[in-house]
């Protein structure tokens, strides 16, 4: 009815996933304050910090600190985990940081496999498995934190099996550095 009309509408809900259906753009709010403003597609790609990257869509979220950058590399270094080599990126600044990134754009593997040098590559446990359709959904235990991957399903692929030791990649493209 809104677009018949072609009149500015305000539509307030708390499902994101109707909101991010029906609306040209969002404002994502914080106990009455306006955390981010923008399209749909923008708030989920560029979350403008952990509140709005956990609000729209699923995150996962490495806090740490930003130790050293130079050259062409930064270091960060997360409770629970280590350390972790990233390439420079103009949105990281030296001292407390939250890695943001998608579950979607992990990628798994087990043995010896090749490596995407694109990706850092971390160790982890695979605790628990929901299949979801068109992807299986995992909680893999990386050092005492938690990751979420999605990987998307295809007929006939058997899932990983829950207890695995398997290696996730984490696309560096995709990281979003958030201040906290």
């Amino acid at each position: 009815m809104q677009r018949k009309l072609g009149i500015t509408t305000v539509f307030v809900t708390h499902d994101q996933e109707e909101a991010m259906t029906t609306a040209d753009r969002m404002a994502v709010m914080d106990k009455g304050i306006v955390q981010q403003l923008g399209t749909p597609a923008a708030l989920f790609d560029y979350p403008a910090n952990p509140f709005v990257a956990n609000f729209v869509g699923t995150a996962n979220l490495l806090t740490g600190e930003i130790r050293q950058v130079g050259g062409d590399l930064l270091r960060f270094k997360a409770p629970g985990i280590g350390e972790i080599n990233l390439p420079k990126h103009p949105d990281a600044r030296s001292g407390p940081m939250a890695l943001s990134f998608r579950p979607h754009t992990i990628r798994m593997t087990v043995g010896d496999a090749v490596l995407d040098g694109a990706y850092i590559w971390l160790n982890g446990l695979i605790e628990h498995i929901e299949f979801l359709g068109e992807f299986t959904r995992y909680r893999v235990r990386v050092g005492n934190i938690a990751i979420t991957a999605d990987q998307a399903h295809y007929c006939g692929m058997a899932p990983f099996a829950r207890s695995t030791s398997v290696r996730i990649g984490i696309d560096t493209s995709q990281i979003r550095y958030l201040p906290l």
